[in-house]
């Protein structure tokens, strides 16, 4: 069929006319806020291949972040450069969900921005966190299928070497500059390190996903093993040969003796940094340990009612005593410890559509685990990994088991629910299904919100009626004293000169807890500086955010829509979050 050139000249201006109102039309706010999102998260992820993998984005499976002073510079200068960008889009224009997603990036790439470019990237925490251990624990939960899958893991094995060296370089900078981190926090991460090289390769973590291979043929299984052995023997034991030699070596006879991060140069500054970073807010350190000192007042208040419902006719002291060395409150196995766990868990799921709607419920399930008994003697009490966003696999709620004498039974609800459902699970299932959200708000770990959601789950617990016993009330109240207690120790030890044992004597003296979970936690805070300030600030906003819709809303206000609209957002910023439930209670306020 031929066309004449007036056929052709026609068709083609239809066809300009129909481009210029679609396609080619301007982008909307949105549609301009959704590219750039896309466009930084894929710079993100190819800094971040591990986060890229817990996303569900395999493509770089064979790869882990590079840690040298360098990098950090690096992605300090690309988040600047994103930041301005971002702030080029006026967010007035923007619909409610991208504003709420444009504020979250925006504090976001600030921090990020300004962290990676500051030396205090120079003091690596090293306790109980670290790089190495995060690829240990990684290894424990990653499930191999393919020989693809078990090809690309040795590839990721090489890159674990390569990252060890990288975190050597990054402590000799930071010693070279006089950032050195505390003497404790270095024997923790010297005996972590020493304890994975005593093992032969096959028994090391790092080969965990290979020891029990999916359904290969014999042969391709024993090629398999046999290169992620010789990996781990030739290029992760000589970088761990070399990275201990440095720590127990120069490192060691530079570490501080003082714990403090005000100690190092521009200490006290930095410290501010960081508690703008953990608990998204700009609330002054002051004001934190104001709350702290009146929370740890009020919750003793609580507790010592409770206290007294038992019958208990002794002092506080006295009675935190007691539940320490009571052997009914403890688990003598991990087998009953576990199931304990698994009864709380069924019996929030019998009253969760009281609180939650159908569909903000997950549909994968969760599995409760030990945490590797490699990982647990400095692991937290709970850890809780989700469902990888691109595979049908059910989450990990991973329980301490190590010393179960430190590990009583009444504090185990308000553990299970803050880790899986309503906790941890719910919010980052849910989340992640989120599709039409920008990525960085559906797998975006804010720790003020995510913690502070988990903590707020605790706290509904007794709403939920799952609390009845009034040694588990006094439990979840004992955990609830545990966080209030972070915003007087973490600034205490940091900007005013505690030390390790004044730390420990203070939470000995405001809770139940036992001292060797004090000394862990004390351990944490001082490795891991202000990350702790986030979790009772989150908690007490999203009690905020409820109170202040209870009251505005009157009889027309329905906890499961409440609970919808928190978890709607995303994770972001508690500012975000607060601005997002007044958009919300507007709407729901309007004629």
């Amino acid at each position: 069929m031929r066309l004449s050139i007036l056929a052709i000249r026609s068709a083609a201006a239809g066809v300009a006319a129909l481009l210029a109102t679609t396609a080619w039309a301007e982008p909307s706010a949105d549609g301009r806020f959704d590219s750039l999102a896309r466009e930084h998260w894929e710079a993100f992820i190819q800094e971040r291949p591990l986060f890229a993998t817990d996303a569900g984005d395999p493509r770089y499976d064979d790869r882990l972040e590079r840690v040298r002073p360098e990098d950090f510079q690096r992605r300090g200068a690309l988040a600047a450069r994103y930041l301005e960008r971002l702030r080029a889009m006026d967010p007035a224009t923007l619909g409610p969900e991208r504003r709420t997603a444009y504020r979250a990036l925006e504090r976001d790439l600030t921090l990020q921005a300004e962290m990676g470019l500051s030396p205090g990237a120079l003091l690596p925490r090293l306790y109980p966190i670290n790089w190495h251990q995060t690829f240990v624990e990684y290894a424990h939960r990653v499930r191999l299928q393919t020989p693809e899958q078990h090809r690309t893991y040795v590839g990721r094995l090489e890159a674990f070497a390569v990252q060890l060296d990288d975190f050597r370089v990054l402590l000799e900078a930071g010693l070279r500059r006089g950032y050195t981190q505390p003497c404790g926090s270095l024997d923790h991460f010297s005996a972590e390190l020493r304890a994975a090289r005593s093992r032969t390769p096959e028994e090391s973590g790092y080969f965990t996903p290979l020891r029990a291979p999916a359904d290969l043929p014999a042969a391709t299984a024993a090629e398999l093993q046999a290169a992620a052995a010789g990996t781990i023997r030739e290029r992760i034991h000589p970088a761990l040969d070399r990275l201990i030699a440095f720590v127990d070596g120069p490192y060691r006879t530079r570490c501080r003796t003082r714990v403090g991060l005000s100690e190092v140069p521009g200490g006290a500054a930095w410290y501010a940094t960081l508690a703008r970073h953990y608990t998204t807010t700009d609330t002054p350190v002051a004001e934190i340990e104001a709350l702290g000192l009146a929370e740890v007042a009020r919750l003793r208040g609580e507790m010592e009612a409770v206290m007294r419902e038992t019958g208990f006719t002794g002092d506080f002291q006295a009675f935190a005593a007691m539940l320490r060395e009571d052997p009914r409150f403890y688990a003598t196995t991990e087998a009953d410890y576990l199931a304990r766990s698994a009864v709380v868990a069924k019996a929030a799921d019998a009253v969760l559509l009281r609180y939650f709607h159908p569909e903000d419920l997950p549909r994968l399930p969760f599995a409760i685990e030990p945490i590797p008994a490699e990982l647990a003697p400095g692991a937290s009490a709970t850890n809780f990994y989700p469902p990888n966003a691109g595979e049908r696999k059910p989450g990990i709620l991973y329980l301490n088991t190590y010393d179960l004498k430190a590990r009583p039974l009444y504090e185990l609800p308000g553990l299970t629910l803050h880790n899986a459902m309503p906790g941890h699970h719910l919010q980052i299932v849910l989340q992640q299904a989120m599709a039409d959200l920008p990525p960085q708000v559906r797998y975006g770990d804010m720790v003020a919100y995510t913690e502070g959601w988990s903590l707020y789950a605790e706290w509904l617990g007794g709403e939920m009626g799952l609390y009845s016993d009034p040694y588990v009330r006094f439990g979840q109240l004992n955990m609830e004293m545990w966080r209030a207690l972070r915003l007087v120790v973490d600034p205490g030890l940091h900007l005013h000169g505690w030390t390790r044992e004044q730390a420990v004597t203070y939470m000995l003296e405001n809770s139940a807890m036992s001292r060797r979970a004090i000394e862990h936690e004390v351990d944490r805070y001082i490795s891991w500086p202000a990350q702790s300030l986030s979790y009772r600030l989150g908690d007490l906003k999203f009690r905020e955010l409820r109170a202040r819709a209870e009251a505005r809303l009157g009889e027309r206000f329905d906890i499961r829509d409440f609970h919808h609209a928190v978890l709607a957002t995303g994770t972001v910023p508690l500012s975000a979050l607060d601005a997002a439930v007044e958009d919300w209670l507007a709407a729901q306020e309007a004629p």
